[in-house]
């Protein structure tokens, strides 16, 4: 989200021109909406409009209706309004170096160094601050979500249990999906008659695509999810993760295929399933890795990290030894002894930025700079494989998966009940 304080209107001059100069400011900085105890302002919104409508442009998706695509953007922004506030309610703050870390990570994911990434936003007209302030707003509302959802859920050993086995009682069943998703969201006290209509509103979205529209485009224009804007795509999930109600249906359907509209206590719900991959119960897809860490603190910041880590990788791509630069370089005191080796490692043991850089690796491949809470890494994939888990590393998947789901439930649960305690009000008429 961007936030954009109250403005200095600058007066050029006297007579009929302030006072257009002052009409025209208070045209641009009226309110769009009321959320609590704050508002969003038009001048707000325009930034975020204008964001939104680069990023559909850079994925070559059509630009809904220019109602849809108001109210999309300005609900999200409520959304986002509203759990920052909660934030600030309870001090959730994200220190600076962490937001530091996190542009450094997501430079290195698209395989840029900072620098090169202002330079990337700069040309396609985001100001670099604008961006930073997003990344910011994100990062506090995933340490909110993180203390107030995802800490507070528990998952049992007869949990544990059943998902292993279930697994062992379907053993060659598919174990991945990448599905898309549409949400439209029922409150929780809805009327029976409100209900009738968030369905029908459902039911008109699946007439759209089984009508030939994308389901992309549809998700965007219907969706109520937080991701309807990036078309609803939830990428890669493995079966553990995904609520029982989405598992049920997906399990049955062929790449391609789109369900009827679900039902559960959130609202109505479609899915695509777009693919999906095998496996056998209990195997996972082992990596073995080496790195090369740089830890930031006091005495290094994020950026002189940085910048010794090109370093780094530049005597590496000219043919440098990785075991003697990492025994030479490394601040991990564990790996750099054994050549930054990390050895076997299994999905869910490294932090989420680290890891998913090293599964876009091929084997060989150096990666660019990545930024993680430990520091900045050179990472190398030395090895894959698939591998039967014993029974503690099965026990400690089945409990990421099913963290994982409970976790998305929750999540849903507590944001609509945000929302709905919410007072809200929006100014404009034609949103």
């Amino acid at each position: 989200m961007y936030k954009l304080r109250p403005w200095l209107v600058l007066i050029l001059c006297l007579g009929g021109m302030f006072w257009l100069s002052l009409a025209q400011s208070r045209q641009i900085d009226r309110i769009v909406a009321i959320v609590n105890n704050d508002v969003i302002t038009d001048s707000e919104f325009q930034k975020q409009l204008i964001r939104v409508r680069q990023e559909l442009r850079a994925r070559k998706a059509q630009t809904p209706p220019e109602r849809t695509l108001n109210r999309q953007v300005l609900e999200r922004m409520v959304t986002d309004r509203i759990q920052l506030q909660v934030a600030e309610r309870l001090s959730v703050k994200v220190p600076e170096n962490t937001i530091n870390d996190a542009l450094q990570e997501l430079a290195g994911r698209n395989n840029l160094t900072l620098p090169q990434l202002q330079n990337a936003l700069a040309r396609d007209g985001i100001p670099y601050d604008d961006f930073r302030e997003n990344i910011k707003t994100q990062l506090i509302i995933q340490r909110l979500v993180d203390r107030e959802v995802v800490s507070r859920v528990a998952v049992t050993d007869e949990e544990i249990e059943g998902f292993l086995a279930n697994q062992r009682g379907q053993p060659d069943e598919v174990k991945e999906y990448d599905i898309s998703h549409i949400l439209v969201r029922v409150p929780e006290a809805a009327a029976p008659q409100a209900i009738a209509e968030l369905k029908a509103k459902a039911q008109r979205a699946l007439d759209k695509i089984r009508d030939g529209m994308e389901f992309e485009q549809a998700a965007i224009n219907y969706s109520q999810a937080q991701n309807a804007l990036d078309g609803g795509g939830l990428g890669w999930r493995q079966a553990g993760q995904l609520p029982v109600l989405f598992l049920g249906a997906v399990r049955k359907m062929q790449p391609g295929q789109v369900t009827d509209v679900l039902h559960s206590p959130n609202g109505f719900h479609i899915l695509k399933l777009n693919k999906a991959r095998g496996g056998t119960a209990g195997v996972v897809r082992q990596t073995r890795a080496r790195h090369i860490l740089i830890k930031n603190d006091e005495f290094l910041s994020p950026t002189e990290a940085t910048q010794r880590v090109i370093r780094i990788r530049e005597q590496l791509v000219a043919g440098e030894d990785f075991a003697e630069l990492a025994e030479a370089n490394s601040d991990d005191p564990v790996s750099s002894v054994n050549g930054g080796d990390l050895g076997w490692l299994n999905p869910g043991e490294t932090v989420e930025g680290f890891e998913a850089v090293m599964h876009r690796l091929k084997i060989g491949e150096i990666s660019r700079p990545v930024a993680t809470p430990f520091g900045v890494h050179l990472i190398q994939v030395l090895e894959r494989r698939e591998q039967q888990l014993d029974d503690a590393a099965g026990r400690n998947n089945a409990l990421i998966q099913i963290r994982a789901r409970k976790s998305d439930e929750r999540y849903e649960q507590w944001l609509r009940r945000l929302r709905d305690e919410s007072y809200v009000e929006f100014k404009v008429g034609d949103f």
